[in-house]
């Protein structure tokens, strides 16, 4: 081969390299365009879902609740989607919205930095509203059923619907056309009254569900306890009963021992009756202390009315 043809080749393997490089790094910005135009995009989806679901839960600036605003942790800063104030500038109540695909590691984070304001601010009460068809992983969801155990009304998980998501971001798309969500939802044939109180009534039938839930768990736990309890008495009856007959045997030495065990028996029934009936009358004593106590205070009460009302004598 020539030194020309050498050398023609030699270049056409440089540009066609340089092509590569070319469509290479060309695909690279499509991709990442794409990547933004997806992030953008579920931004906005997000804060369309968080503000149109704010106007169904009545959680408006007219109503005293602030957008985004953030609080202090040891953690970091905690920012909230919406927040209410009392009159002392002491925060009253907080809700993030989640219209992620996925909740995951991130949302642990929050949770932590959630429960530090509630440890700390304990007149606050806090609503996470997630979509229903979210995937949430399995530690998010384990903090967050220990968080509602924990906290009881203080915290609280609602789950929206897709439907009611759609119509959520709807609101929030026109809501920043800004066009009222009343009239938005009029031209979809939809009364917003009427949504409101779908979402105030799915959003109390859960609370009534979680509420029994939470009773439900409360009284197994209590059984356990009080099973417990039972079975430590009995160990401790049968370690009496024990006692009781081998300080028999030991006076009564020759008698059998199936006499002994009765004689055990009855002594500990005997003796527990004694118990049960010196508990009631320690606790009859009691009551009859507390009622005259009672008593005594409604008499000083009457008389002060009576005296109150009495004109005074003359002197």
């Amino acid at each position: 081969m020539s030194t020309d043809d050498e050398n023609k080749r030699t270049e056409r393997e440089r540009r066609l390299k340089e092509d590569r490089k070319a469509e290479a790094a060309q695909r690279a910005r499509k991709e990442r365009d794409r990547a933004s135009e997806r992030a953008k995009k579920a931004q906005e989806r997000g804060r369309h879902f968080h503000e149109g679901m704010a106007q169904l839960r009545g959680e408006t600036r007219a109503a005293g609740w602030e957008h985004e605003k953030t609080i202090d942790t040891r953690l970091g800063e905690r920012r909230h989607d919406t927040a209410r104030y009392d009159e002392k500038g002491r925060l009253r109540e907080f809700t993030e919205y989640k219209d992620r695909k996925r909740l995951d590691a991130r949302a642990l984070e929050q949770l932590s930095r959630e429960r530090e304001v509630l440890d700390r601010e304990r007149q606050a009460h806090g609503t996470w509203v997630i979509r229903e068809d979210t995937r949430v992983d399995s530690r998010v969801a384990r903090q967050l059923e220990k968080m509602q155990r924990q906290y009881g009304d203080r915290f609280r998980v609602v789950y929206v619907s897709r439907e009611r998501a759609h119509q959520a971001q709807l609101i929030g798309r026109n809501f920043e056309k800004g066009r009222s969500t009343d009239d938005q939802l009029e031209l979809e044939g939809v009364k917003a009254e009427e949504l409101r109180r779908q979402q105030q009534r799915k959003e109390r039938d859960e609370r009534i569900r979680e509420q029994a839930r939470l009773r439900e768990l409360a009284a197994e736990a209590l059984e356990r306890d009080r099973a417990a309890e039972r079975e430590r008495a009995g160990h401790l009856r049968d370690r009496e009963l024990l006692a009781r007959a081998r300080d028999l045997k030991a006076r009564l030495p020759g008698v059998p021992d199936d006499v002994i065990a009765a004689i055990a028996a009855q002594s500990m029934t005997l003796s527990e009756a004694a118990a049960q009936r010196a508990r009631e009358e320690r606790e009859g004593h009691q009551r009859d202390a507390a009622e005259r106590t009672r008593q005594h205070t409604r008499e000083q009460e009457s008389r002060g009315r009576e005296e109150h009302g009495r004109p005074p004598r003359g002197r």
